[in-house]
């Protein structure tokens, strides 16, 4: 599945607003190669946070940040909540005075996640032994 988060740091309201976003229609291999662009992204969240709160929890380093961010509604898998919340640091680390909202788009897909995560060794060993 692909998802899109859109970060957006909002300077006058004095938050951030986090929308997450996924590509919910299936595809087969005949689709995918006639549509090169122009995914179908729907939304599937939108969380807002204080900048007073966010500012607070990067003091206390990214673990504290990423508990804060994640809630019943919003739970990234690790590998994406760790850029999210990298993502959010450099733009509260900036600095605070641009005068236009900050805004940046995370696109993930799990294949390619899938693909490059290495199996576990004790599920290596036993296909060696089966095969």
């Amino acid at each position: 599945m692909k998802q899109k988060y859109h970060l957006c740091r909002k300077f006058k309201e004095k938050e951030l607003l986090i929308r997450e976003y996924a590509v919910l229609e299936s595809s087969s291999r005949r689709r995918e190669l006639q549509a090169v662009h122009g995914d179908k992204f729907s939304l599937l969240c939108e969380q807002s946070y204080d900048a007073a709160e966010i500012k607070d929890s990067l003091s206390k380093g990214k673990d504290s940040l990423i508990s804060l961010l994640r809630n019943n509604h919003f739970y990234p898998i690790g590998i994406y909540m760790d850029k999210i919340a990298d993502s959010v640091t450099e733009m509260y680390t900036s600095g605070d005075k641009q005068p236009e909202d900050v805004i940046e788009d995370l696109i993930f897909d799990d294949r390619d996640f899938i693909l490059l995560t290495p199996a576990e060794p004790e599920i290596e060993d036993e296909l060696n032994e089966d095969g």
